[in-house]
């Protein structure tokens, strides 16, 4: 099955923050040019002041991915292979992608982000090969 406009809108509305099915999401490389499931949460940083010419102050940080960090491809599943296994599910995270993405401020403080995806062809072409899409539909 492959998902409409409309449907594709219906996930999005569905989905936390920075979380959806788009078409070059920030962070995603620039030569996937097709939908992705895609979810982005900020992963580190550092903060910035003009004060602090020796870089004393402001101290690198991290942080751990939400629960909910790529809960987007849940609710995309609930409408393409609703029914699909729990084993399959999980089989499906081998084709996460995953890339960081920095964006840096005016005192030289950033923001690391981490961006999540998996490309909607090739979640797809998963479902077709292991003939999850057809066996899920008519159970």
């Amino acid at each position: 099955m492959m998902l409409t406009t409309e449907q594709i809108r219906e996930i999005n509305n569905k989905c936390p923050s920075e979380q959806g099915i788009f078409v070059e999401g920030n962070g995603i490389p620039l030569h996937i040019k097709e939908a992705c499931i895609y979810s982005r949460y900020n992963s580190g940083g550092r903060p910035g002041s003009c004060w602090d010419d020796a870089d004393t102050v402001n101290e690198e940080w991290s942080c751990e991915a939400p629960s909910d960090h790529f809960k987007v491809i849940d609710i995309a599943l609930e409408v393409i292979c609703p029914n699909i296994s729990a084993d399959n599910r999980l089989r499906i995270n081998s084709l996460i992608d995953s890339n960081t993405n920095t964006e840096y401020g005016y005192y030289g403080d950033y923001d690391e982000w981490t961006v999540e995806f998996i490309v909607l062809s090739d979640l797809y072409k998963f479902l077709r090969s292991e003939r999850i899409d057809e066996i899920t539909r008519y159970e």
